[in-house]
């Protein structure tokens, strides 16, 4: 076999390896859907989707088992959404996405209406057209009967708050982290608390991975 014959070989043998690489590469970093209600992948050291979400129906379910949301006077009690501050070291992290849950469970429930026309936390809690709708009092291109009234809005008979917290344990190697996600409602009428729970989420591993977070 000539040189030549061998450089040809060469080059072919290493463009198909080249190409083999390329592939798997490929096929490894190729994205995919994930159902989180199905997701039993691995976890980060942080706080991820399926973390919000059993924090929050943990402590929401132990609300609804307590029985405290059955007003004694008739009918529903009203909600407004308050703050729930992240106290934790976590980048790209926000209290929005238990809000969200926390929201979506207690008006799902049917047990109590939360109102879109105020709230003590985020403003993203309040629907602008809510009072969109009170600015066309007067303006003659909108029929005024279709108008809201003054008076309709109800007010809040409780707001629910909380934050979410974190420490850190460290094993030799090992780093051991806590969440604790806290959440209270308090009543408006009298600011006496009217219920409070504590769920802790606890991750673990190597320190350096889990700095990663």
């Amino acid at each position: 076999m000539n040189i030549k014959s061998m450089s040809i070989k060469k080059i072919i043998s290493g463009t198909a390896l080249a190409l083999t690489l390329l592939a798997i590469c490929g096929c490894a970093s190729s994205p995919r859907v994930v159902n989180p209600d199905q997701d039993t992948g691995g976890t980060s050291g942080g706080l991820d989707s399926r973390d919000f979400q059993n924090a929050a129906s943990v402590m929401l379910q132990d609300l609804f088992r307590s029985h405290r949301l059955e007003n004694p006077n008739g009918g529903r009690y009203v909600m407004e959404i308050g703050k729930v501050k992240n106290d934790t070291s976590l980048r790209g992290v926000s209290s929005d996405q238990i809000i969200w849950t926390i929201k979506e469970e207690l008006t799902n429930s049917g047990l109590v209406a939360i109102t879109s026309a105020i709230s003590s936390g985020s403003a993203g809690n309040v629907n602008a057209g809510v009072y969109g709708v009170r600015e066309l009092r007067g303006d003659a291109e909108f029929n005024q009967a279709s108008v809201q009234k003054a008076g309709t809005l109800i007010a809040a008979d409780l707001s629910i708050s909380g934050q979410i917290l974190q420490r850190d344990n460290r094993l030799g190697s090992t780093l051991r982290t806590e969440y604790y996600f806290q959440l209270k409602i308090t009543d408006l009428k009298t600011g006496l608390d009217f219920w409070q729970k504590q769920n802790v989420i606890v991750k673990e591993g190597n320190a350096r991975e889990m700095r990663r977070r």
